[in-house]
């Protein structure tokens, strides 16, 4: 079966035209047809074929005409709720495949002439044109006409880039007439006349438009109309549109979401378009993706600076306008000194066409003002590490590392889908301790891909030990630590000393207040604010108090944990002494339960504040309180890791948290035996004997 509307309504079943009844019947066909795949209520079909007057038996009336279609479109016509749906393929509906087309063309510009070519075949005339007018088609008409005058131009663009220019002269003379501003079919018209050695007639062309333009609309012509002109008046060929962009990374995998939300962005413009996350989380990747998939949307080209907002010295606007302007033809005197008089220099040649602008590595919001176009068919697309929050009207994509899922189909790509199907538990571990970073997992695959002989285990046991995991991920000029290193470089002296302090607390997630007792200095939480802003801490939203929690990625961790600081020890102690004084602070404002030991402990500068629900603030810390006592004893704090585990017992009574209640004290309990403190041990084991009385192991506890 196919169904028409791209000229009179038909419907033709093996090789037969068939009939559809009266003018109402019809149109409903034809509202369902411009709306297939999409469910269309009878409220809105009543409104579309009877905008004013109403016969009373007109819901009857709907109903039957649906009812006589059933007969005609089987099960493709479809009841849903009061509502209808017709369901058809592109091969069933030439709106549907018309669409297929161009984007195909878009796709594949090796096949694109043909493709075009076939898509306009599919018109017969104008949509609809045997029915009478319905105000409610009218958008869907209108975009219908613009989808054909694009395919059309982009065929007619085409026949004149691949010299077939006596064909084309007479369609853009018509198409011309049809549209008498069109500046775009203008300059189509002019190049072909110009290669097609007839110059006199191409500055005739251009001469009638300018005249046209400045009498009836006050205008001049655009850039891309005044390049031709220029190209005929110099006996040049036409240039060719500016393809700048670095190839796609062809074994690309996830992101779908961020993807669509971004070339739907470029689409619409003129807004910019930001993406943002921490190192190795592959933003230039997605971006240069990205800017290959909407690259037919502008077809005057696409320009890409490297701004450098990752190394030493990030590249001055001056310098960068210099660049785009060179690649736009101005050079010597034509280049103003002021940055002022280049910004808008490059905002003029970018008048009139449409561009895509991709500023890749942005080191700040003022780096990129001065580099924004402002015509509304330009767009542009950022990438930074830092959070670019006051670009105006940006859409923000913050890349976060994959899922492990993504994670495993990156892995699966580069090393081969065999190896990765072969040993899927190994992948994951693999993907696991790469922090699911595109980049870790990209390094990971090339080790796996250049040593074929290595199973998964054995790369997997290289990336256990956390000292020597990022020297793993090293292959060739691929290397985890490297990225980082960017990134870091850009800390201020006291923002460095807080990141690698923040990694001696471990995989747990923590508070901002334990920056001022890491450092030792009142008033330096804020420093948290610029490594999130760095992309170097992740927020890990708010916990029951009210309290922003964050969490530094493993392997940021890992590679903050080799930036070591003398005083280290010495200040994850002051931490977690705060920890314990809060703990034993809140522990004893909880009901009285299971009569624990809380020992007195010294008080220290901590946040007592937060104290003010004590269930609430053990519920926010719990997890990271556990952390704490594993902490405490790997440090060699074994006082402050039994008093840890004890301090928290009237909670875990409380609330039934055994599983956590017999971890704490059993980690703390080799601590205090290594150490030789009897009260310690004396403390732990009475706690882990209630943990068994609770679960009826009786003998356990009384051993």
């Amino acid at each position: 079966m196919s169904v028409r509307v791209l000229g009179p309504l038909q419907v033709w079943r093996d090789g037969r035209k068939e009939s559809l009844g009266g003018v109402k019947q019809r149109s409903l066909l034809a509202h369902l047809a411009l709306h297939a795949n999409t469910d269309v209520s009878l409220d809105q079909l009543i409104e579309a074929l009877w905008p004013a007057a109403r016969p009373r038996s007109v819901v009857q009336n709907v109903r039957t005409y649906v009812w006589r279609l059933r007969q005609l479109l089987d099960e493709q016509l479809r009841t849903h709720g009061t509502g209808y749906v017709l369901e058809l393929d592109a091969d069933e509906l030439d709106v549907l495949m018309f669409g297929e087309l161009v984007v195909e063309a878009r796709r594949r510009p090796d096949a694109a002439l043909g493709l075009l070519r076939r898509a306009e075949s599919l018109w017969r005339g104008r949509p609809l044109e045997d029915l009478p007018d319905h105000d409610a088609w009218t958008p869907v008409l209108a975009r219908l006409d613009g989808a054909r005058l694009a395919a059309t131009e982009q065929r007619l663009a085409l026949q004149v880039a691949s010299g077939e220019c006596a064909e084309a002269i007479p369609e853009l003379r018509a198409l011309l007439a049809e549209h008498p501003y069109r500046e775009s079919v203008c300059g189509q018209l002019v190049l072909a006349l110009h290669q097609d050695n007839r110059r006199a007639e191409a500055l005739q062309v251009y001469a009638d438009m300018r005249v046209r333009l400045a009498g009836e609309l006050g205008l001049e012509p655009g850039s891309a109309l005044r390049d031709a002109q220029l190209a005929v008046l110099r006996d040049e060929p036409a240039a060719a549109p500016l393809r700048q962009l670095p190839p796609t990374v062809f074994d690309f995998r996830g992101r779908a979401g961020e993807v669509a939300a971004l070339t739907t962005a470029l689409r619409q413009g003129p807004a910019p378009a930001a993406v943002t996350g921490p190192p190795g989380v592959g933003k230039s990747a997605l971006a240069i993706r990205v800017a290959h998939q909407v690259g037919d949307h502008f077809p005057d080209g696409q320009l890409y600076v490297d701004l450098g907002g990752t190394s030493d010295h990030p590249r001055e606007p001056s310098e960068v306008l210099t660049e785009l302007l060179h690649a736009l033809g101005i050079t010597g005197a034509g280049l103003p000194a002021q940055v002022a008089a280049r910004a808008a220099l490059f905002r003029s040649k970018l008048a009139g066409r449409r561009m895509l602008v991709v500023l890749d590595d942005a080191a700040s919001v003022s780096q990129l003002v001065p580099l924004l176009p402002a015509d509304a068919g330009c767009a542009v697309l950022v990438t930074s590490r830092r959070r670019l929050s006051e670009l105006p009207g940006a859409l923000q994509v913050e890349l976060s590392p994959f899922s492990p899922e993504e994670a495993a189909e990156l892995l699966a790509a580069i090393a081969g889908e065999d190896r990765v199907r072969a040993q899927p538990g190994e992948a994951a571990a693999i993907a696991a301790a790469c922090g699911h970073l595109p980049l870790a997992i990209r390094v990971a695959g090339a080790r796996l891909a250049g040593r074929g002989r290595w199973s998964m285990q054995v790369l997997r046991e290289r990336l256990v030990d956390e000292s020597t995991r990022l020297r793993e991920l090293t292959s060739g000029e691929l290397a985890v630590r490297a990225s980082f290193d960017l990134s870091i470089r850009q800390l201020s002296p006291h923002e460095l000393q807080a990141f690698v302090r923040l990694a001696l607390l471990g995989p747990h997630d923590f508070p901002s207040w334990v920056v001022e007792t890491l450092l030792g200095e009142p008033g330096t939480e804020h420093l948290v604010d610029g490594l999130v802003d760095a992309h170097l801490l992740e927020t890990f939203g708010a916990d029951g108090i009210g309290q922003p929690r964050y969490r530094l990625h493993d392997l940021l961790r890992c590679h903050a944990l080799n930036h070591s600081l003398p005083d280290g020890p010495a200040a994850l102690e002051r931490t977690l002494r705060a920890w314990l004084w809060l703990a034993v602070t809140a522990a004893r404002r909880l009901p009285v339960t299971f009569g624990t030991t809380i020992a007195d402990v010294a008080p220290v500068a901590a946040p007592e504040h937060l104290l003010a629900e004590p269930v609430a603030w053990f519920e926010a810390e719990r997890r990271t309180l556990c952390g704490a006592v594993d902490l405490a004893a790997d440090a060699g704090l074994h006082e402050v890791a039994w008093q840890l585990a004890a301090a928290c017992v009237p909670f875990f009574d409380l609330h039934s948290h055994y599983e956590d209640w017999a971890r704490t004290h059993a980690r703390a309990l080799r601590s205090v035996r290594a150490a030789g403190d009897g009260a310690g041990e004396a403390a732990l084991l009475r706690g882990i004997s209630q943990v068994h009385i609770y679960r009826s192991e009786f003998a356990e506890a009384e051993q």
